[in-house]
């Protein structure tokens, strides 16, 4: 395929650097950059429409706590629903991917070298690490039972910041509240397994 073809069916999509954002927007996955080019692949299919969706649904995520509902109504403006299938790579360890995902039904689990770190479920969110260090994914999320997720975008979420400040900074505080709570129960974990270690 050509730089700049559209792609058809699952193919990978390779486009200029400097047009990618904007070609690629909602429909694929940046997975390899440089200066010149980057790489896309799609991501799956939506099936139902964010319409579908209430702001108070989103209301009750930890992201969105003390967020007006009319500022998650214009952020869904901004959002995709996205069905996942059981065993479905949505993020592989090390993809750049900047998108927020908000888990609408099934589980997920969160897996690094093999091994399972969390299952997800609805009402919890991946992906807001990025929001903090703006790097590449550090696990992987697979499906563990088939569901239903919507996304929004990093770059989206920039340019909200320029319409309201205060919300966005809101969304900031309790994607850090989010991973420090995450962080605990990392090192509660840890301890235990290193008692564990030392009785046997």
């Amino acid at each position: 395929m050509d730089r700049g073809d559209a792609p058809r069916g699952n193919e990978v999509a390779i486009f200029p650097g400097r047009m990618a954002p904007s070609l690629a927007k909602g429909k694929y996955r940046w997975m390899i950059g440089n200066g010149d080019t980057h790489v896309f692949v799609p991501f799956p299919l939506a099936t139902a429409t964010i319409m579908e969706i209430s702001p108070q649904t989103l209301a009750t995520y930890s992201l969105f706590a003390g967020i007006k509902e009319d500022v998650i109504e214009y952020l869904m403006q901004h959002m995709e629903v996205i069905d996942f299938k059981k065993g479905e790579m949505l993020f592989r360890d090390g993809d750049h991917g900047s998108e927020i995902c908000f888990l609408l039904s099934g589980k997920v689990q969160v897996v690094k070298s093999g091994v399972v770190l969390a299952e997800l479920q609805q009402g919890e969110q991946f992906g807001e690490m990025y929001m903090i260090d703006m790097l590449s994914r550090s696990a992987d999320v697979i499906g563990s039972e088939s569901g239903r997720f919507i996304n929004l975008n990093h770059r989206e979420l920039l340019d909200f910041r320029q319409k309201d400040q205060e919300s966005f900074i809101l969304f900031l505080l309790n994607c850090g509240r989010d991973i420090s709570r995450r962080l605990r129960r990392m090192n509660e974990l840890y301890v235990q397994l290193h008692k564990q270690a030392k009785d046997e």
